[in-house]
C-alpha cells in the first residue's frame, strides 16, 4: 500500500548487453524514464487515483533493443492535498 501522493520509483537491474533505458508507467500514465543508474523517477499521484488499486509497470530496454516488462498492482491511500 502506498500512503503518499508522491511516488519515487527506483530499480536495480543489469542486462547482458547493458541497460539503455527504463520506462515507468503508473496506471497507464507515463511516470518517467531513466537512462542511467540508479534508474529512478518521481511521480506525483493525482487525487483521482487515491483510494484505488493501480498498476505500476516497468519496462527495461537493453542496448540491443530487447525489452522486458514487469508490473505490480498496489493500493493507493493518502490524504489528498486541498
Amino acid at each position: 500500500e502506498i500512503k503518499s501522493s508522491t511516488l519515487s520509483l527506483t530499480i536495480k537491474t543489469e542486462a547482458s548487453y547493458g541497460v539503455k533505458k527504463v520506462n515507468y508507467e503508473f496506471d497507464g500514465d507515463n511516470a518517467g524514464s531513466s537512462d542511467s543508474k540508479p534508474y529512478s523517477a518521481s511521480y506525483s499521484i493525482p487525487n483521482s487515483k487515491n483510494n484505488r488499486t493501480v498498476t505500476i509497470r516497468v519496462e527495461l530496454e537493453d542496448d540491443n533493443g530487447n525489452k522486458a516488462t514487469d508490473k505490480k498492482e498496489v493500493r493507493i491511500s493518502f490524504y489528498p492535498l486541498l
